[in-house]
């Protein structure tokens, strides 16, 4: 089920045009990517979804910052 609400999200992320609303949403799907990678004993993808949402969380920061 995890994967199933992940990649819906996912997809739905990339029929977007707004890059926030694609960032929100990929932030969304990512700790369900995680969690069905962690409980399938998949460390290595799992420690690649921790990384993507802290990449779209600097990203996110980063983006603010400059528009103010």
């Amino acid at each position: 089920m995890f994967a199933l609400a992940g990649v819906l999200l996912e997809i739905n992320a990339l029929w977007l045009t707004s890059e926030k609303a694609i960032r929100w949403v990929s932030l969304f799907s990512a700790p369900f990517w995680f969690a069905y990678n962690f409980f399938s004993c998949a460390y290595g993808s799992a420690l690649g979804n921790v990384f993507m949402m802290i990449s779209i969380i600097i990203a996110m920061i980063r983006y603010k910052n400059l528009k103010n």
